[in-house]
């Protein structure tokens, strides 16, 4: 124990107190989220000992998240009970286990949505109903980017299995079945087209085809136009683009958690209107002061530095509707 009190001293004495509360909740949002130990005995342990040096009240949106997860798998047992009582031979158990999360206490968490295959529609819908038979004032608002599932795709010479995969990824590659297609001929889709099949931002599309094209499921047969490999080619070339795609894939791997940049690309216009109102009231500031007014003026808070400030003011210089003057900024005249 002494030990490890020493490691956790060591890293908090490299950042501010808020500062390491701030990102110790990204982390373990993260951790929550991806967890396949549904005991959660690491983490745990972690606020335990974290709460010895900052007191529990520091530590009350991590505690919350943790009891967010452990109720979520008692919730999961008592749908998946309930459902069996009820069962008979022309229903099923919703084979599904859901985080049931108090967002006010996360770090902000994805919200993409896009359509879902039907299947899993049908299985959210099942496991809304049972929950809701047991909270009757509640009702569920679905993530989807935050989900992962299980994969199976029967092609022409084999079977393939892949566990731990994106909602996003999975809704991707479902929207290569097509009923009508020719027998023998393998299904293309273009990036565009599943953008709009699917109500699908671009990056979560091409991410997706990246990730089947490294599980040799797909292949890029012309610019942005994916096909099914229904059957493996023994030339090595393929092989070794589905390596390299894949590698490319895990390196640009997507957070649950919204990041920095996913924030401040989110809110950029709002800021900027900002910037552009003190500036016009207030006269020339230079990137400090415009960081100490946001902070003060921004409902819910300003969570960015002066770098990030920085990065605003410089992209509203180069978009000409702030000049720089002296050591500040000025609205653009004219």
């Amino acid at each position: 124990k002494a030990k490890a009190d020493s490691i956790v001293a060591y890293f908090i004495s490299l950042f501010e107190r808020e500062e390491f509360i701030k990102e110790l909740q990204n982390i373990l949002g993260e951790r929550l989220l991806k967890s396949e130990d549904q005991e959660f005995e690491k983490e745990i342990r972690l606020l335990e000992l974290l709460k010895t040096r900052f007191g529990s009240d520091k530590l009350q949106a991590c505690e919350v998240m943790l009891k967010d997860v452990l109720d979520s798998k008692r919730m999961n047992a008592a749908i998946r009970n309930k459902q069996a009582q009820g069962a008979t031979r022309l229903t099923t158990v919703t084979d599904m286990h859901a985080q049931i999360l108090s967002s006010f206490f996360w770090p902000a968490l994805r919200e993409d949505t896009f359509a879902v295959p039907a299947e899993l529609a049908a299985l959210q819908e099942s496991y809304a109903a049972g929950f809701e038979s047991i909270k009757s004032m509640r009702k569920l608002n679905w993530l989807p980017a935050l989900g992962r599932s299980t994969v199976e795709l029967q092609l022409q010479d084999r079977h393939v299995v892949v566990d731990n995969v994106q909602i996003w990824q999975a809704s991707v590659v479902y929207a290569f079945q097509d009923p009508n297609a020719m027998a023998g001929v393998p299904v293309t889709r273009t990036v565009q087209e599943l953008e709009e099949q699917l109500e699908m931002e671009e990056p979560l599309v091409r991410n997706a085809v990246t990730f089947w094209v490294g599980k040799m499921v797909l292949k890029e047969t012309a610019t942005d136009a994916f096909t099914v490999l229904e059957t493996l080619s023994s030339k090595t070339t393929e092989k070794e683009a589905a390596a390299a795609a894949e590698a490319a894939e895990q390196s640009a791997g997507v957070s649950a958690i919204k990041t920095h940049d996913d924030l401040l690309e989110q809110n950029k216009e709002l800021y900027e209107q900002m910037i552009l109102s003190m500036l016009t009231n207030g006269g020339i500031m230079d990137g400090k002061k415009v960081t100490m007014m946001l902070k003060f003026v921004v409902p819910g808070g300003f969570p960015f530095g002066e770098d990030e400030v920085g990065t605003l003011v410089r992209g509203m210089v180069e978009a000409e509707k702030l000049d720089v003057v002296g050591g500040g900024f000025a609205v653009r005249k004219g």
